[in-house]
């Protein structure tokens, strides 16, 4: 209900707040932009702006070589950002890897910083302020089936909400619908850190606790002083899975299930240049009906808690 509540504000309020607050429209390209977090989206639907937009017409601390703006934070909540301590821009040194994707019928589709898109893009809407919240829409369609992201900031969080809803146009019902998220998080990489992270399946649903969370983990080289770079996807629902493995993620089943390139069991810890995933499954959308969830993405450790129960 939160998520529709939003939505409706946007719907009523976009345009008033577009053109006066930090954090907009440009061009193609939505800014989300808060005290200690910054998140830039594509027209296709995924964090990563387009080549060449960044420098934005307002300050950002993307850093490396890049031009584009992913997501970030100031994670250890330091007065003006510190030098290192901050996350990101977590998938954009190397190859800028960050996914969003839908299995129907078997076939696998998505939309990527890195692999082109392959979804069909409304591209992004409804940009719009609410007190200390920031949000922006994204709409697309694939298989007959809607989808409906909403990107939610809390502008003094570490942490975003992504709302979405997919909804079936078809006259008949679509079964075992799986719609996933995945990046290679290449923590600070950008600042001599390296590729590598560990990647941890910290819980996948169980009969007593409905919680999915991969986390992946850098530390400074040579035991240097820099606070650690600590990245997490989750979420609440005991049709969440969180998955490891592989790098460009081609398959939603293999997210949610842990199989082919994927592995999802709880306690499970590799270092490696890798993706995380986390995924939803659908076991059926009959003709005309919608199905809401909700992913969270949390750059700072010391709010994961407070990032999961926001759902």
């Amino acid at each position: 209900m939160k998520s529709i509540k939003l939505t409706l504000i946007a719907l009523l309020t976009g345009g008033l707040f577009a053109g006066n607050a930090i954090g907009q429209m440009v061009g193609t390209n939505a800014f989300l932009m808060g005290t200690n977090q910054e998140i830039g989206l594509h027209s296709q639907g995924y964090e990563g702006t387009s080549p060449g937009s960044i420098p934005a017409p307002f300050p950002t601390h993307y850093r490396g070589g890049t031009t584009r703006l992913a997501f970030l934070s100031n994670a250890d909540l330091s007065s003006p950002w510190s030098t290192f301590n901050y996350m990101g821009d977590v998938i954009m040194p190397g190859s800028p890897e960050g996914r969003f994707g839908m299995e129907v019928d078997g076939v696998t589709q998505w939309n990527s910083s890195a692999g082109g898109a392959t979804i069909t893009s409304f591209g992004l809407s409804n940009y719009t302020i609410y007190g200390k919240c920031k949000s922006v829409d994204w709409d697309g369609i694939y298989a007959g089936i809607e989808i409906h992201m909403n990107y939610i900031m809390d502008t003094t969080k570490t942490y975003y909400r992504i709302v979405i809803t997919l909804t079936n146009t078809n006259p008949i019902a679509k079964n075992n619908v799986f719609f996933y998220k995945s990046l290679d998080p290449d923590n600070n990489m950008d600042i001599g850190w390296g590729f590598g992270t560990t990647n941890t399946i910290e819980s996948n649903p169980t009969p007593f606790c409905p919680k999915s969370l991969v986390s992946a983990l850098s530390v400074p080289p040579g035991g240097g002083t820099d606070s650690d770079a600590w990245f997490g996807l989750g979420g609440i629902g005991a049709d969440i899975r969180v998955s490891t493995g592989s790098f460009f993620v081609t398959d939603g089943s293999d997210v949610y299930d842990g199989t082919g390139p994927m592995i999802g069991t709880p306690g499970y810890v590799t270092f490696a240049d890798q993706a995380i995933g986390i995924a939803h499954k659908d076991v059926s959308i009959a003709a005309g009906a919608s199905s809401q969830f909700e992913f969270v993405v949390v750059m700072a450790e010391a709010e994961l808690e407070e990032a999961l129960l926001a759902q």
